[in-house]
């Protein structure tokens, strides 16, 4: 069950009201975004299926360890899919459970 946390409005402290924790789980949310592109339009990216390339993610002070699809140890392929990624963030100490989303881009302006 959930608790509930009692707290007052603005404009009178002695109102009752409440914030169940379950809306707490959301409280701490955070978007975090990035890309990988060529540098110029005209070029288009190898798949790493043929060649072997990746990345590493880092957050404060732990680096992507556990898959090797992208050539090293923690090593994501720069194409990877988001079971992929979603794995690999969630194996991170620092990190709790993560929604991860994929968007493909013909080019960008």
């Amino acid at each position: 069950t959930d608790s509930i946390i009692p707290f007052g409005s603005k404009d009178d402290p002695y109102t009752p009201a409440s914030l169940s924790t379950q809306s707490l789980v959301h409280s701490t949310y955070e978007v975090q975004s990035f890309s990988i592109r060529s540098n110029a339009d005209s070029v288009t990216l190898s798949p790493s299926a043929s060649i072997s390339s990746g990345y590493r993610m880092r957050f404060k002070s732990e680096t992507t360890a556990v898959t090797t699809g992208g050539g090293g140890k923690g090593c994501l392929r720069w194409d990877g899919s988001v079971a992929e990624i979603k794995a690999e963030l969630e194996a991170m100490a620092g990190i709790g459970s993560v929604t991860v989303t994929k968007e493909e881009m013909s080019s960008i302006v």
